[in-house]
């Protein structure tokens, strides 16, 4: 009798440990292992230019943890040829830290941070990844750290030095601006196009070009001052940009080529703006007669610090880093012609120009601030045509009043602006 009692509980016994690992088997399972759920991702519409969210079939965890790995996962990788990712193939994350409703995401790039995103496709990656991580039950805020420490910019242009939480406006835009960067020789100055946080304030959207003219180049031109030394920005009654210089500047002297080169290209990218008719530089809001002894700064500068009305500026072709720039060149004349502007850029002497010396000037008019032009160019490929547009746009908005370009080449017209 005892014996079978004893057999008895031992089988009671192999139950109770059975059951028990079954039960705690189901509740881990339960913990760490996915639940059919949907959730909210965001994505770049590149035709918008905004993030539209997409209700996604993924296995949510109760590890927040894991959640947020995966999401960025699926943020990078849409698996969706109608989707287009969120996030650069090289952002990488490197830890995901939870404390409370703050969710902190830590990010390293793999070759750097990207340059050449737009200001909305970055607004759309960080408020993406804000939004979709808001979405996960528990988490209210997101930090955005690169390489373990906070960063005042994601990529370039959105400031993510605090805490994001749900992003429910229209996503930021840029501008495009033509930035007036130094050649690799320092020889003189060529066009660099690209965008500026746009604003409908022109004192704002001012500071942010010059923000964007004192970060540098983004193709590898050289910088002329290293530095930020912008105090601040204002325009005053007339179109005359106030540009306020630390005065940290004065502590690093440079010879005269450079200086004439640093203020013409802040008179030139400033003037290129609507608002500007000339530009006043002043040292922690004092007038001051040079910077380095060279240029004289006393007055406001107008563009090219000359009268256009008696210039003509063909813009030629300057190659650096595979990238093609423009460079203005100014010749005098008393009194002058589209058509004079039209043969400097086919006769370019030692300047590259994609203007085939045969191309011919047909025929002309101005309507409004719009000069209509017929023109015939021979043969030419793809890119070089589309260089060569840009040439004619930046030429021949420098006439006066002139503000686009209507070119009609064989049965094609394209309206061109700066």
């Amino acid at each position: 009798m005892v014996k079978k009692n004893r057999e008895i509980f031992v089988v009671f016994f192999i139950f109770i440990i059975v059951a028990s690992f079954v039960v705690l088997y189901f509740n881990f399972r339960s913990k760490n292992f996915s639940k059919p759920a949907s959730s909210m991702l965001y994505y770049y519409d590149p035709v918008t230019k905004e993030i539209v969210p997409v209700v996604k079939d993924v296995p949510i965890k109760e590890d927040n943890v894991s959640n947020v790995y995966m999401l960025v996962d699926m943020l990078k990788n849409p698996q969706s040829s109608r989707l287009f990712p969120l996030l650069d193939s090289s952002c990488n994350l490197r830890a995901v830290r939870i404390s409370g409703s703050l969710c902190t995401v830590d990010f390293t790039f793999q070759k750097g941070k990207p340059q050449l995103y737009s200001v909305s496709r970055e607004a759309a990656a960080v408020y993406g990844l804000v939004n979709t991580l808001t979405g996960l039950n528990g988490i209210s805020e997101v930090q955005i750290l690169i390489d373990g420490n906070p960063s005042q910019y994601f990529y370039h242009y959105i400031e993510v030095d605090k805490p994001l939480i749900h992003f429910d406006s229209v996503l930021p835009k840029g501008k495009e601006v033509n930035f007036y960067f130094p050649t690799q020789d320092l020889n003189t100055l060529v066009v660099e196009k690209r965008e500026a946080v746009d604003t409908d304030d022109p004192v704002v959207f001012g500071n942010n070009v010059l923000k964007e003219l004192f970060y540098g180049s983004m193709y590898g031109l050289p910088q002329l001052i290293e530095g930020d030394y912008l105090n601040n920005f204002s325009i005053k009654s007339g179109g005359i940009g106030i540009v306020d210089l630390k005065a940290d500047i004065l502590k690093n002297p440079v010879g005269a080529h450079i200086e004439s080169l640093f203020v013409f290209s802040i008179v030139d990218t400033l003037s290129e703006l609507p608002d500007i008719t000339a530009v006043q530089i002043t040292v922690q809001g004092q007038v001051i007669p040079t910077l380095f002894g060279s240029v004289d700064i006393s007055a406001p500068l107008t563009r090219f610090m000359v009268n256009l009305n008696n210039y003509l500026v063909p813009y030629y072709v300057y190659n650096f880093n595979d990238n093609s720039f423009y460079m203005p060149v100014l010749f005098k004349y008393n009194k002058f012609t589209p058509d004079d502007l039209f043969n400097l850029l086919k006769t370019s002497g030692s300047y590259s120009t994609k203007l085939a010396k045969d191309a011919k000037f047909i025929s002309y008019k101005f309507n409004g601030d719009t000069i209509e032009m017929i023109v015939e160019i021979g043969n030419i490929n793809g890119d070089d045509l589309e260089i060569l547009k840009r040439q004619i746009a930046l030429s021949f908005t420098e006439l006066p009043k002139v503000r686009k370009v209507k070119l009609t080449i064989g049965e094609e017209s394209f309206i061109l602006g700066r």
